[in-house]
């Protein structure tokens, strides 16, 4: 078998593979042989055909099939021949008009896996931010809080910001505008926040009472329209206007939100270990983030397609999943391609590939202690934390991503020791409104579909 190998762009290879006439002379012999048995034709009995009758009759299809198993097999010598990591399995088998005539010889062009060397981060620089929960952010919460618990109470006075207004209304599209005009009675707006309604009609409705008719023009622009901006004229009769009444933090309201002991001790710390939790999985959320950020931009790569195919298709199901489509009608949503997921699936495989080399280069190993330390973090939400840990630990599976989640820790960890560090002090409030996006280089091979970034930090 003679073998050589073309390069492609980026990291396709084409395999140009020949095989002398004589392996596939024995395997197109050995196939005749195997199907004189089994022969079924006109005028003769079952297994007594005779063989020049049966070679004529299935020679194209035989060879077809030896050809076929032949291509298929002499590609796994061929490659481990050449040293050949491939990522996926060949995009095409295709013969060529043989070297040698008798013999087989074919194409397989394929993608292999890219050759990673990581580069060095001196020189680089993250914020390394800290925040520490105080007792203003405590009585916020637990503000919002007794906000979710609140009850509606008719008042006879303006409507003023906050106040939810129970109105009838129909609205009147300019006439220069395409559109259709809408009505409804007795529906509810919260005036300031309420996501159904443009802010100018919210606004046009302070200082409203009751059984009075106003009209507000406002204009939505293309995408409330779903077309070109429009103005839009609202004629509204509000029927009531009501306020909030939040609760009183007594015993009962403490224990109906969950705290047990009644107390306002025992809900402060309560809502004070909540925020705690949440604090740590921000700061983690923003430091993974940046670091992934940074190493993927030091670390430029080509990515094998065949696997971002592959992924794409992952991330579409545990999509499907999350939304607990039963199988039988996962049909109906074939419409959902995995190209929506190529950007998210891309930089998945772009941090895999490189944290496999990571953990290869410095020898990363993971301890049972770490396993338990990563399992009683991730189970401090829970009501029984030492149930749900020991679980985990039972499961084979959960353990193989408890492993991953240390080693993704250890990653960012690392990358923090490597590059300069700016600290930054945050209130809660300014880091809970601090968000980063996932970054994901412009890949070296050109691609046909773009589409936005969907979380795709984990490796």
């Amino acid at each position: 078998m003679r073998v050589s190998v073309e390069s492609g762009e980026g990291l396709e290879r084409r395999l140009l593979v020949d095989l002398p006439a004589e392996p596939v002379t024995e395997a197109v012999t050995a196939k005749f042989a195997e199907l004189a048995p089994k022969a079924r034709l006109p005028g003769f009995r079952p297994g007594k055909v005779p063989m020049r009758i049966i070679r004529q009759r299935f020679h194209q299809s035989v060879l077809e099939e030896v050809s076929r198993d032949l291509m298929e097999s002499s590609y796994k010598e061929a490659i481990e021949q050449e040293a050949l990591k491939p990522a996926g399995n060949p995009s095409k088998l295709e013969k060529r008009d043989p070297a040698e005539v008798g013999g087989l010889s074919y194409t397989a062009t394929l993608e292999v896996f890219p050759e990673v060397v990581l580069q060095d981060l001196a020189g680089h620089t993250l914020a390394d931010r800290q925040c520490e929960i105080t007792a203003a952010d405590i009585d916020n919460t637990i503000h919002t809080i007794r906000e979710r618990h609140a009850r509606e109470e008719v008042v006879d006075r303006p409507a003023q910001s906050g106040d939810t207004l129970y109105i009838d209304f129909f609205t009147d599209v300019a006439a220069d505008k395409p559109g259709s005009d809408a009505a409804d009675e007795n529906v509810s707006i919260r005036l300031g926040d309420d996501p159904d309604f443009p802010q100018a009609v919210q606004e046009g409705l302070i200082g409203a009472v009751a059984d009075e008719e106003r009209i507000i023009s406002a204009t939505l622009n293309a995408g409330e329209a779903d077309h070109d901006d429009q103005l839009v004229h609202y004629t509204v009769r509000v029927l009531k206007v009501t306020e909030p009444v939040l609760p009183e933090p007594d015993a009962t309201f403490i224990q109906s939100v969950g705290v047990k002991e009644g107390t306002e001790a025992a809900l402060r710390q309560e809502v004070e270990d909540n925020l705690n939790i949440e604090l740590a999985s921000k700061l983690q959320e923003l430091r993974r983030t940046e670091a992934f950020n940074l190493w993927l931009q030091v670390n430029p790569l080509d990515i094998p397609q065949v696997l971002i195919a592959q992924q794409a298709v992952v991330l579409r199901d545990q999509w499907l999943d999350r939304l607990q489509i039963p199988a039988e009608r996962r049909s109906q949503f074939a419409s959902v391609s995995p190209l929506s997921f190529v950007q998210p699936a891309r930089r998945q495989i772009y941090l895999s590939l490189l944290l496999t080399q990571w953990v290869k280069d410095q020898n990363i190993q993971v301890g049972e202690d770490e396993l338990q330390t990563r399992a009683e973090c991730n189970a401090q939400q829970y009501e029984d934390p030492a149930g749900m840990v020991a679980a985990v630990l039972r499961d084979p599976q959960a353990r193989e991503q408890l492993r991953d989640q240390v080693i993704e820790h250890k990653l960012v960890d690392w990358i923090f020791t490597q590059i300069d560090v700016e600290t930054e002090v945050l209130s809660f409030a300014e880091l809970k409104g601090m968000s980063v996006e996932s970054i994901t280089p412009e890949p070296q091979m050109p691609e046909n579909e773009t589409t936005d970034d969907q979380g795709a930090d984990h490796v």
